[in-house]
């Protein structure tokens, strides 16, 4: 009997003890973190916004003219007149310069003659036929020799009509508006089919020509806008806005693609072709 009183005590201890550790184990940890010298630390909410991620291309360049030309002769011969000079401004179809034509006017009259000759040697024929139709063998004669007027008449043309280009070819015009920034031959001098004589541009027209790197190509596209910075002019960037973009690789290029970057005009600061610097 006293031995079951006993075990029923330690039972009620065992309880009692281990209600008691987990008080303890319960009241040390709450001691812990709010002893003297913990403090909370408050947080501040941030909201999340949406926003653009910019990324910038650059690349080395130089101006241009859009509009270019080198201008020469489609014939030899003499220069007979220049008629401008290093930076006159000229209008779309103003004579710039001819070559002496006295030797192509001759040829011109001379084929021109022989020409009308063939043309008056087969309307006599025709003429004589509607006369003495027997006496000139009939209607296959008659037929066989009309061919072969036409044929002289044919080749006569052919003949003058080149004259005549080969005059047109020793005029040389301006294709459009704009300035002569160079001249290659004076008076008196000859001159090659396909020499440059006159180099004009357009300076109200500027670009800015790059060499962009495949590896921005799909970064870029037409009217994006841009800022040039020219060596010229320290300090000051010049605006403008892509116009054109290759679609494909240049072999000219030392990095794969030239892309153009139209330049805004702007009073007091003139970018003249040539000029380098970034975009």
């Amino acid at each position: 009997m006293i031995l079951n009183i006993i075990k029923k005590t330690l039972k009620v201890i065992k309880r009692f003890f281990w209600v008691l550790l987990i008080i303890g184990v319960f009241i040390g940890v709450r001691w812990f973190y709010t002893r003297d010298g913990i403090k909370t630390v408050s947080v501040k909410p941030i909201q999340i916004q949406n926003r653009t991620v910019e990324k910038t291309v650059s690349a080395s360049g130089k101006v241009k003219s859009q509009n270019s030309a080198d201008l020469s002769f489609n014939t030899t011969g003499r220069v007979e007149i220049i008629n401008v000079k290093k930076g006159d401004q000229v209008k779309k179809g103003q004579l710039l310069a001819k070559l002496s034509t006295d030797i192509v006017q001759k040829n011109i009259q001379y084929y021109k003659d022989a020409r009308d000759i063939a043309i008056k040697n087969k309307e006599l024929f025709i003429e004589q036929y509607d006369k003495n139709r027997d006496d000139l063998g009939g209607e296959r004669d008659y037929q066989l020799t009309l061919a072969k007027n036409n044929e002289l008449v044919s080749q006569a043309e052919a003949a003058y009509q080149a004259q005549v280009d080969t005059l047109k070819n020793s005029y040389i015009y301006a294709p459009f508006d704009g300035m002569v920034v160079d001249v290659k031959k004076d008076n008196g001098e000859n001159a090659s089919i396909g020499e440059m004589i006159i180099k004009i541009e357009n300076l109200s027209a500027i670009i800015f020509e790059i060499d962009l790197d495949q590896e921005d190509y799909g970064s870029i596209k037409t009217g994006q806008n841009a800022k040039i910075e020219l060596d010229a002019f320290e300090n000051h960037q010049f605006d403008g806005e892509v116009s054109f973009l290759p679609l494909y690789a240049d072999d000219n290029s030392t990095t794969g693609f030239k892309l153009e970057i139209k330049m805004k005009p702007e009073t007091g600061r003139i970018p003249l072709v040539g000029m380098t610097g970034d975009a």
